[in-house]
């Protein structure tokens, strides 16, 4: 078996980026990937200049979060080793070769020379780049170290009429015309006509809100101003699927609702159980947890370490857990995947709209619906509950009532081609964009989100043609 050294510059600038790790974490993490290396799974054929493709510095360096950079760094790791195992394994083949000319021998060597050359200098620029990043040559004094960068200000504006009376596109447009020339100075980004009859304003800062209220409220209007610091604030949510259905409560059980929770106790630490990383992970939460805390802690707050589970689909084999961005950015270290039993668990991103089964409206729920009469999800009509619809299984006669009232005229055509609910209703889109962009971490779903969307509209028009 050939051996592969895990240099030790490596573990230690691999320890200094991600922050939060130590040297012999690193090298526990270095080992086990030189393990899977030397498991026979990497032939002596390797393209050398494959394994030199390196992900830029910069591109680890610069992550949000230690977590990120332990991921990227961690794939850095791995070329490297391959590298090595590579260069190592293909010297005792060619060995092994009587028939090799002393030539390529010697153009093997200038290769390996040149190889090492690189080697050394990324390992240099990554020092670089850690010495830059180092706490000594951070700003020392303490009031410019503890400032932090102010949030991105979201301008917007809420314009009403008088007398709670719907404002009309026309009567907007009129408008518009006759303030146009009392807001030469301001910038506007987007404005919108809302289903309740007001308008929002989106503006590119401060003096444009200031300048924009002054003409509104001169030609009549109420101005409500809705800025706000444009952070998301809602924590993210996970999908975890392809749990043994032992894992769930059962359906005839004497307290449901005890053992529901004792379930979602048990499947925390199962996973726990079959995975050291979140293992140790979260009982590094939890230590941290109790030294803040005045009182022990003798037993771990699942929720209170980022870690909840909030539904257990088991007909779905899933569950759904709300977790903390650190949780989050740790879960994608582990590739997001989960062990548990004879499977392994994928993670994935979920988002799921708030919507009102009364009006099929967005926001809020069917026992706080201030609308009347109700909207059916698939016909769009009112008189009946969506479940007792007689058109719920003709997609031909389904209707979308949200994009029937919608002051978008796209919306407006497209209406009768879906339901109120549907993954493909253009509401349901932007509703769903807009959860993403308030949830931290959110939007790094959008373009997967974005593409998945148009497969399933592919895969759509393509059936219909059939």
């Amino acid at each position: 078996m050939v051996e592969v050294l895990s240099p030790p510059d490596l573990l230690i600038v691999m320890s200094g980026l991600t922050g939060d790790s130590s040297i012999e974490e690193c090298k526990t993490y270095f080992i086990a990937v030189q393990n899977e290396l030397l498991g026979g799974k990497l032939m002596c054929d390797m393209s050398v200049e494959d394994q030199l493709n390196l992900p830029d510095v910069d591109s680890f360096v610069g992550a949000g979060s230690s977590g990120a950079r332990k991921v990227v760094l961690g794939e850095i790791i791995k070329k490297l080793l391959k590298l090595s195992f590579y260069l190592s394994k293909n010297m005792v083949c060619n060995n092994g070769m009587n028939q090799l000319e002393e030539m390529m021998m010697l153009k093997m060597e200038t290769m390996m020379a040149g190889v090492q050359e690189t080697l050394l200098m990324k390992v240099a620029q990554v020092e670089e780049k850690l010495t830059s990043l180092s706490p000594e040559s951070k700003v020392t004094d303490n009031t410019q170290q503890d400032e932090k960068p102010e949030p991105k200000k979201y301008f917007k504006l809420l314009v009403e009429k008088p007398g709670e009376l719907p404002i009309t596109e026309t009567e907007w447009t009129t408008a518009g015309r006759e303030m146009k020339s009392k807001m030469n100075d301001v910038k506007v980004d987007k404005v919108s006509l809302t289903q309740k009859g007001n308008v929002t304003m989106k503006l590119a800062d401060e003096s444009s809100i200031a300048k924009t209220t002054e003409v509104l409220q001169q030609a009549g209007y109420n101005v409500k101003n809705i800025s706000k610091d444009n952070e998301p604030t809602i924590l993210p949510k996970i999908k975890i699927i392809d749990i043994d259905q032992e894992m769930f409560p059962s359906e005839n059980a004497d307290k449901p609702a005890k053992e529901r929770e004792q379930k979602k106790r048990d499947l925390v630490v199962a996973f726990m159980a079959k995975n050291d990383a979140f293992k140790s992970f979260m009982e590094q939460r939890h230590e941290d947890r109790d030294k803040e805390d005045e009182d022990d802690v003798k037993e771990m707050d699942f929720a209170a370490l980022g870690f909840k589970v909030i539904y257990m689909d088991k007909k779905g084999g899933s569950v759904i857990v709300q977790v903390s961005p650190e949780v989050r950015e740790f879960l994608k270290t582990v590739k997001d995947k989960l062990y548990l039993g004879y499977n392994a668990c994928k993670i994935y991103n979920h988002f799921r709209l708030t919507q009102c089964y009364h009006c099929q409206g967005f926001g809020h729920m069917s026992t706080d619906c201030p609308k009347d009469p109700s909207a059916c999800m698939f016909c769009s009509k009112g008189g009946h509950r969506s479940k007792d619809c007689n058109h719920k299984h003709e997609r031909s006669k389904h209707s979308c009532v949200n994009c029937k009232t919608s002051n978008d005229s796209y919306n407006r055509r497209n209406a009768n081609t879906h339901n109120a609910s549907s993954d493909l209703c253009p509401m349901v889109v932007h509703e769903t964009l807009i959860l993403m962009a308030k949830t931290i971490g959110g939007g790094e779903s959008k373009n997967y989100y974005l593409s998945q969307l148009k497969k399933k509209r592919d895969r759509q028009h393509q059936s219909q043609k059939r």
